[in-house]
């Protein structure tokens, strides 16, 4: 028996621990392939506020988008997109038909623009984690145009069952106004887990039509069915990447404060306000990091593909 000892000079704890790959999305959050499609995300997102005005500024606009009062840090800042979406989902099973109807069109209309810029972002990061080499800008476009049907079945298909929870919620609410006095916070904890579990898969929905190419109810189907089988790891995972979001917050809050002299000069209030939307995008572009890479760690652990065998290794066609 050999008995010689071997000693570990070197250790790859990205593979001993493959969790620690979320690290790895500040790093490609920088890239301007990344950046880019967040940028024309944030564009298109409150482009419409100017044409619009009061009636899209209710349904999507809150008072931390653009601040330009100085550089006074929150206690915790998350892409603004998510804080957006969740009051409109809130108003959504809550508020007034009317205001449920308009909501409905709203959330439909930010879903596809999301889904088509955030499909060149995340078909990125997945090349880079499954063979090192992604696609550019050119070819993450192109895949998010031909992409159009699946995103457009795995958003309709999203909202259509968020529609079900709506009225399943809308109806508790009424039986327990009528007859009953104990259902209501049951039925909210519920609607609010369902309206929870519909997003997280949707989001993983779209890095499966970007890393795996599937289809749009292939891809919702497999966003749900890894949030419900393995929804600890995504808590883990959740909780990881708004660490990540935060340590990126306070690395742009701690510069503003180096760059707060700034705010002593002429148009310094542009300049804040051109700071604070690069630090959105930034925070934006972690988060698609985040899910791209969030969906191959638990597409290898769900159904034990190898990330040199997931598709997005392979060039796009």
């Amino acid at each position: 028996m050999n008995e010689d000892g071997a000693r570990v000079t070197k250790i790859d704890w990205l593979t001993a621990v493959p969790s620690l790959r979320l690290c790895e999305a500040v790093r490609f959050a920088v890239s301007p392939r990344a950046l880019f499609p967040a940028a024309l995300f944030l564009g298109l997102y409150r482009g419409p506020a100017w044409l619009l005005g009061s009636w899209y500024s209710s349904g999507f606009q809150t008072d931390s988008v653009g601040r330009l009062s100085g550089f006074s840090k929150p206690a915790f800042e998350s892409p603004h997109v998510l804080g957006a979406l969740l009051a409109n989902v809130s108003s959504f099973g809550s508020g007034t038909i009317q205001k449920s109807f308009d909501n409905f069109f709203l959330l439909a209309a930010i879903m596809l623009v999301f889904g088509f810029c955030a499909i060149p972002v995340m078909r990125f990061v997945g090349c880079q984690i499954c063979s090192a080499s992604g696609d550019g800008l050119v070819a993450g476009a192109t895949l998010s145009l031909r992409s159009w049907k699946a995103i457009l079945t795995s958003s309709i298909l999203a909202l259509i069952l968020l529609t079900l929870l709506c009225l399943a919620f809308r109806m508790s609410r009424w039986i327990d106004d009528t007859s009953l006095n104990c259902i209501t916070s049951l039925t909210a904890l519920l609607y609010i887990v369902g309206c929870l579990v519909l997003a997280s898969g949707w989001l993983l929905s779209l890095a499966a039509i970007a890393i795996d190419r599937c289809d749009g109810a292939e891809a919702l189907s497999r966003g749900i069915s890894y949030i419900l089988s393995r929804w600890q790891r995504v808590l883990i995972y959740t909780m990881s990447g708004f660490v990540l979001i935060e340590i990126c917050n306070r690395s742009f809050w701690w510069l503003a404060a180096v760059a707060s002299p700034l705010t002593t000069t002429p148009g310094a209030n542009s300049e804040i306000g051109l700071f604070n939307q690069f630090a959105e995008v930034l925070r934006l572009s972690v988060l698609l990091s985040e899910i791209a890479i969030a969906y191959v760690l638990l597409r290898n652990v769900e159904d034990g593909v190898s990330l040199r065998e997931i598709d997005g290794g392979k060039p796009a066609a």
